[in-house]
């Protein structure tokens, strides 16, 4: 099993970094631009680790075929965190995924989109590897460690990650997030959209079916949850290693 109290304390760690709390918080338009210009990349990779996933739950293919994970519920719960994540409806803006409101955001409050619409580019043209060395050096290593869980080929080290290092750890960083940040929802009206709806999704929905897909993919196995434990503390001590970094470039 999980030593979850020990992963616990770890996320704690995360949801008080000074760029949350009294000590850095984001609080002009500019800072926010800066943030955003790096934080895009891992808005990015979270859908590559969403996708790799439900590659391996629920893979589009034909012949279908049905599999432990169409039995035991892994493949609803992927598919669903899939929908919201990738076509989410928004009344103001229709559907639309995660992602492509974060750049509609980025647009809104000025930030430079320029640098990340190359990445995609160069994504499509060279491949993962050219395009992850034009992006900023803290969003490149953290995009590294990501496609290092995915390349694993191993659920339960994907679904940890995702459990831990994301979709659990989202509420409380986002909440400090949204109570620290000295931009009003009428400035930045996209980013709050994007915030908030992180907040619901991953508090009501998102955040317990990502335990169930640990649970599910770990199956007992003694080995594999020694392993989802090593990729929980990594994928938790990557964020933080990026918010560092970030801290750094906004509050020099």
């Amino acid at each position: 099993m999980l030593e979850l109290d020990r992963i616990k304390q770890h996320q704690k760690q995360l949801e008080q970094h000074p760029l949350l709390t009294d000590s850095h918080p984001i609080q002009t338009v500019e800072q926010l631009r800066t943030f955003m210009e790096h934080h895009v990349y891992c808005v990015w990779d979270f859908m590559c680790l969403v996708k790799g996933m439900q590659q391996k739950i629920a893979p589009s293919c034909v012949p279908w075929r049905p599999s432990e994970y169409t039995t035991n519920g892994a493949a609803r719960l992927i598919n669903d965190i899939v929908t919201e994540e990738e076509s989410d409806y928004f009344e103001q803006w229709g559907y639309v995924s995660h992602f492509d409101l974060y750049i509609r955001a980025m647009e809104e409050i000025g930030a430079n989109i320029e640098p990340v619409k190359r990445f995609i580019y160069i994504l499509e043209t060279e491949g993962l590897s050219a395009a992850i060395e034009t992006a900023p050096v803290p969003s490149q290593r953290f995009m590294e460690s990501t496609f290092g869980f995915i390349f694993s080929d191993k659920l339960h080290v994907m679904a940890s990650a995702f459990a831990f290092g994301r979709e659990t750890v989202i509420p409380g960083m986002y909440i400090n997030m949204v109570n620290k940040l000295g931009i009003t929802e009428q400035q930045a009206p996209k980013f709050y959209a994007w915030l908030n709806r992180h907040i619901q999704v991953d508090t009501d929905t998102h955040g317990p079916a990502s335990i169930d897909l640990v649970a599910v993919s770990c199956n007992n196995n003694k080995a594999f949850y020694e392993e989802a434990q090593e990729a929980a503390h990594k994928s938790i001590q990557d964020k933080i290693n990026f918010w560092d970094a970030v801290e750094q470039i906004i509050h020099g």
